[in-house]
């Protein structure tokens, strides 16, 4: 659905962005810029990590605690670029 009103290619990333933690340390997408509707795009320059749990593994793998992650979500027709900090 996300993929499709964004117009994407079933082999590249689309993740509808549902909820935004709201406080403390799940506030941190909120505080970069991140709103509930937004479809996330690419991470890192990378759009073909097609599900959830692979953004989260990546993040894992390639990022220590504390470094910041490049995002891109679609927000209407516009393109957001925001830098996230990796939690422990």
């Amino acid at each position: 659905a996300a993929r499709a009103q964004a117009k994407l290619p079933a082999d590249q990333m689309a993740l509808k962005v549902k909820h935004v933690g709201q406080y403390g340390d799940h506030a941190v997408a909120k505080q970069a810029g991140v709103q509930v509707g937004d479809v996330l795009v690419s991470v890192d320059g990378r759009n073909d990590l097609l599900r959830e749990t692979d953004v989260l593994a990546y993040g894992m793998e390639n990022h220590r605690s504390g470094e910041k992650i490049g995002f891109i979500f679609l927000r209407g027709d516009n393109r957001v670029s925001v830098a996230i900090r990796q939690q422990e």
